[in-house]
């Protein structure tokens, strides 16, 4: 405590200094305007045989993103000198094995990502696409300092106890515009695994209360003192069905749905539950209606005898199949409409399942989510 106020004392005077004194903060299109004037003269020329490529800018009133790049800029090998002696040190104390490239983000804009070295390329990950609209997007940066998000921040509300004053206009202005039909209460998470994992508790926690009588009827001492040794009934012997092939998250939950890769598996726990074979269409559509047909009437049997017989009663798919870490470079795995309602009413339809709430979490959604199943891709 006595090194915290000691902390605390030396920081005040600067505090005040910070808020009296008149708020400079360069935007997103004077940053990059400076490092692009200024990085053709200072980037270093490739010495090692490796190509170097130059681009221009264009300007556009009606881009939220003036002076863009029209094209990546390489001056060096990726990674270059400066970003590898970065890396070098990064990798003392954080794991870099999995490192594809160390950003720049002061410098990134628009759909383009910099690195330390000058050079700029256009960036169709977007952080696992989580970064939809573009670095240092000049809407989202007014946005990061007005006043209310700075209260958000520093002030880091726990929701479910103390929400702010103005929580229910953030979420009907803002997330409740774009729910699906029917659904009018949302709960936030942080992240998409961690979206999950609640998804799952929801699904499991109301089909005990339906079994149990309804919400209000009281847990029984049985419950109670069963769910602390983790045995049933206060820890159900229940399940989540997932698909095969997709990709759900890493906790533990969401993780023993994932089916993408071992690695991702390897070594961790995981829950016995199910999963069931997801149709793998051929391409284009209309010449494949027969296979495809074939296909989905051989995946909806599988699944439906899963959910008649694996010994734990099976909460609805968990949905879609398409591995969201790779939905910028592969074509989402989709099905027709019919599969999505057969699978809907099979759910419903079952004595192990009816009754309970339908769920279909990604871990990563993509760039836009609409709500609609199946997914459709966009140009």
């Amino acid at each position: 405590m006595a090194s915290f106020l000691r902390t605390a004392r030396c920081v005040r005077p600067a505090l005040r200094q910070t808020i009296t004194r008149p708020a400079v903060v360069p935007t997103p299109l004077a940053v990059y305007r400076q490092y692009a004037s200024t990085a053709s003269a200072t980037a270093p020329s490739p010495t090692d045989g490796s190509s170097t490529t130059t681009t221009t800018t264009t300007t556009t009133t009606a881009s939220p993103f003036p002076d863009e790049p029209s094209g990546p800029l390489v001056r060096t090998r990726i990674p270059g000198p400066k970003s590898k002696a970065a890396i070098d040190r990064l990798s003392t104390i954080f794991d870099t094995r999995s490192l594809n490239m160390l950003a720049h983000y002061p410098h990134s804009y628009g759909n383009y990502i910099a690195d330390l070295d000058g050079n700029l390329l256009l960036d169709v990950y977007a952080q696992i696409a989580s970064i939809p609209v573009g670095y240092n997007n000049p809407s989202l940066q007014l946005a990061a300092t007005s006043p209310e998000m700075v209260s958000a921040l520093i002030n880091r509300p726990a929701l479910g106890n103390f929400p702010s004053h103005d929580w229910a206009e953030v979420l009907q202005s803002g997330i409740l515009k774009v729910a699906p039909k029917g659904l009018n209460q949302v709960l936030t998470a942080q992240a998409g695994s961690d979206a999950n994992e609640l998804a799952y508790k929801a699904a499991f926690m109301y089909r005990r209360q339906q079994e149990r009588g309804g919400a209000d009827v009281p847990f029984t001492e049985e419950e109670v003192l069963s769910a602390m040794e983790n045995t049933a009934p206060g820890a159900p012997e229940l399940s989540i069905l997932s698909f095969k092939k997709g990709f759900h998250g890493r906790l533990f939950g969401s993780l023993s749905t994932t089916r993408s890769k071992p690695i991702h598996k390897l070594d961790i726990p995981a829950f016995n539950w199910p999963s069931a074979p997801f149709p793998e269409l051929k391409y284009p559509l209309d010449a494949h209606a027969a296979e495809n047909a074939q296909e989905e009437a051989r995946c909806l049997a599988a699944t439906e005898e899963i959910i008649t017989t694996f010994p734990s009663p099976p909460q609805p798919p968990s949905s879609s199949p398409s591995n969201p870490k790779a939905a910028t470079t592969t074509r989402l795995q989709s099905t027709s409409g019919n599969y999505a309602r057969c699978v809907r009413s099979t759910t419903s339809s079952s004595s192990s399942t009816k009754s309970k709430p339908a769920s279909a979490p990604q871990a990563a959604s993509g760039p836009t989510t609409t709500g609609i199943y199946p997914p459709r891709r966009t140009s």
